[in-house]
């Protein structure tokens, strides 16, 4: 039972997850201009942005909830991916929290955020092509 619905559950997240991907990752690739003017213009206030926050804390609960799910599929596949997820989540988390000294940084080089936001929409992309290929597993040979 608790298999079926890990397998149901990593069907719809890497799903969910790659289809997002492939739409940030090709709107950061093509014109990452209208995303840094906006993180811009949230480098002004002192709170931190509400929605990278929020999508921060989603994914950090979605990707332990995935861990768990991992562990009971003994899948090496899920759990070093999932893992992966954690510690990128983690990170991102670890960097809004420092918020204060980072939202000086970004309206100084406009050059290098353009710069890291499209390796950032490359980075979203074949993370989009390592999820295709793991939903693919899970409909083959599930």
């Amino acid at each position: 039972m608790l298999q079926h619905l890990a397998y149901n559950w990593f069907l719809v997240f890497y799903s969910v997850l790659a289809l997002l991907l492939i739409i940030q990752g090709l709107i950061w690739l093509i014109r990452p201009a209208p995303f840094y003017y906006s993180l811009r213009d949230a480098a002004g206030y002192e709170r931190r942005p509400a929605a990278l926050l929020k999508s921060a804390r989603y994914l950090f609960l979605f990707s332990t909830v995935s861990l768990i799910f991992a562990f009971i599929m003994r899948s090496v596949i899920d759990i070093v991916f999932t893992l992966g997820l954690v510690s990128l989540s983690f990170t991102f988390l670890t960097l809004l929290g420092r918020w204060p000294h980072i939202r000086v940084l970004i309206p100084e080089h406009p050059a290098s955020m353009m710069r890291i936001l499209r390796y950032l929409g490359l980075f979203g992309l074949s993370t989009a092509l390592v999820l295709s290929l793991l939903v693919y597993r899970i409909v083959v040979f599930a």
